[in-house]
């Protein structure tokens, strides 16, 4: 049977994902995993959970302080925020906010302070400008190769450690030429000086 009738229907009421992610933070140290999960679990199914832990450092595998919790449905995640945000948990008075309106604050509070006397300058800008000087230099190097004549490239048979070499040479004699007891006498005097009783 065709369909005559095209039917309306209603749209779909989407669910973001930022709508259902919290951020708890000012957590008391102690508070374990499992504990702040059954804290959380009171106020509706959970999606994902995660207690951030110091990676590294001397508080390696310690709690930072701070978690984040995505429930099934965004009126959990508010019934949560409307509940327990500004309670004690522990030791400490929890925060507990939307997930995504903990960035957005991070980008607000992020001011360049730009000194002009210090000679800022963009880092950017200065990659650009080092990248085209050794373009120009390479350009100008080519080109000046093309103009000169071959005669005067020349390649060098001197070896690069000849210089090394001689001075290794010089060392060798000057050892040679020192006296055999004067040369001896600090290292064997070294060696026996706290064991001799006088």
């Amino acid at each position: 049977m065709p369909l005559t009738k095209v039917l309306n229907v209603p749209d779909m009421v989407e669910i973001k994902e930022e709508d259902k992610r919290l951020w708890i933070g000012n957590l008391d140290t102690r508070i374990t995993e499992f504990q702040l999960l059954k804290i959380v679990q009171k106020y509706g199914s959970i999606e994902k959970f995660d207690l951030i832990y110091h990676k590294s450092g001397p508080l390696a595998g310690q709690s930072r302080g701070f978690a984040f919790v995505t429930f099934s449905d965004p009126s959990s995640a508010e019934l949560m925020v409307n509940e327990l945000n500004g309670k004690k948990i522990g030791s400490k008075v929890v925060k507990i906010k939307m997930a995504h309106t903990i960035d957005l604050d991070m980008e607000q509070t992020k001011t360049e302070v730009i000194i002009p006397a210090l000679g800022h300058k963009d880092a950017k800008d200065d990659k650009k400008l080092s990248r085209i000087s050794q373009i120009h230099a390479i350009e100008s190097k080519l080109k000046m190769m093309q103009e000169l004549p071959s005669e005067e490239f020349q390649i060098s048979n001197e070896p690069s450690t000849s210089r090394c070499l001689s001075f290794y040479n010089l060392n060798k004699q000057q050892q040679k030429s020192s006296p055999q007891r004067y040369r001896n006498k600090s290292r064997s005097d070294s060696r026996h000086r706290p064991y001799i009783k006088k």
